[in-house]
């Protein structure tokens, strides 16, 4: 295996991991505050905020690997993405 491949995927796969961890903490302050204190609702606990961040995070995945089998192009600059 390229070396260079191997680095590229670990750093991207703890980017999401990272990703997913720090959205689960902002979710959970977010819920906590909002709806908790504000509203009256029920206290959430990490796990259920980190199954929502793990459950949007899937749903980007999805979404992506539907796009490009689609062949749209990725990025986020659409169809003028040079690689830049």
């Amino acid at each position: 295996m390229n070396h260079h491949f191997h680095n590229r995927h670990v750093r991207r796969f703890a980017g999401l991991i990272a990703a997913v961890l720090i959205g689960a903490l902002l979710l959970l302050w977010a819920w906590n505050t909002v709806a908790a204190e504000l509203l009256g609702a029920p206290a959430a606990g990490f796990r259920h905020a980190l199954a929502l961040a793990v459950a949007l995070a899937a749903a980007g995945v999805v979404i992506g690997a539907a796009k490009s089998l689609a062949g749209a192009p990725l990025g986020r600059h659409g169809a003028g993405d040079q690689g830049r």
